[in-house]
Formats: structure tokens, C-alpha cells, sequence
């Protein structure tokens, strides 16, 4: 059984979940439905300290796959279900091991995802591009 109480999380000043509660009972499969910027991944990386990503989107940035042991999350190209399947046996995998899956938690809670690392990021960005001008 997965149950979560009253879960609030922020970034700087930026509420990702306010108040969120939910039990999904042991044998059951549970969707999480939700708008972009909704919260969904923010609530995901919560209940199991990594992510599981599709290798696009605003997550490429941050998530880098685990297959070596020095990644923070588990990810997939393609838009098959099979390779879905293949990250998440990867993930299952990791955490089977549990001294290894111990260290990979540690290590993805130590990693910043603040909204500061991802706007400094975008302003090199931005600051490479313009500079090629």
C-alpha cells in the first residue's frame, strides 16, 4: 500500500503540491491525471525518489538514465510501451539490489531541481545564443 497525507512542496515561492492525500491499496493500478505544471512529476519524485522519464520534455534537462549507477532517475526514447516497460524493469532491477538502490535514493535527494538551477541554466543559454550574433 502507497498512502500519502496532507504533502506540500515548494520551490522558493512556488507551491508544486499543496495539501495532497491519496491511498492506493496494495494490487491496485492507480493513474495520475493532471495538466502541465499540475504537479504530477513533482509528486512521483516524493513517493519514489527518482523519476521515470520519457528522455524529452522538461525533465531531460535534470533526469539522467541510472543504467551506469550514477544517474538520478531511469529513462526511455521512444514513445513504445515497450520501452516504458524496459526503464521501469531497469528500475525494478535497481531497487531488487538494495544496498545500490539505497545509494541512488541518496543520491537523487542531493541533486537540486530548484527553479534557480533550471533559470541560471537557461540564462547561459540564452547568453551563448546571444553572443552568436
Amino acid at each position: 500500500m502507497i498512502e500519502l497525507r496532507h504533502v506540500t512542496k515548494r520551490y522558493g515561492a512556488v507551491e508544486a503540491l499543496h495539501d495532497v492525500s491519496f491511498r492506493a491499496p496494495e494490487g491496485q493500478i492507480v493513474g495520475l491525471l493532471g495538466q502541465n505544471g499540475a504537479g504530477k512529476s513533482t509528486l512521483m519524485k516524493i513517493l519514489f525518489g527518482m523519476d521515470v522519464i520519457r528522455e524529452t520534455g522538461g525533465l531531460k534537462d535534470s533526469i539522467r538514465d541510472s543504467g551506469d549507477g550514477y544517474g538520478n532517475g531511469f529513462t526511455f526514447a521512444g514513445y513504445s510501451a515497450h520501452e516504458l516497460y524496459e526503464a521501469c524493469c531497469h528500475a525494478q532491477d535497481a531497487y531488487n539490489n538494495k544496498e545500490n538502490w539505497k545509494n541512488l535514493v541518496r543520491h537523487c535527494m542531493e541533486c537540486d531541481f530548484s527553479w534557480d538551477v533550471s533559470a541560471k541554466s537557461y540564462e547561459g543559454l540564452y547568453n551563448e545564443t546571444a553572443n552568436l550574433w
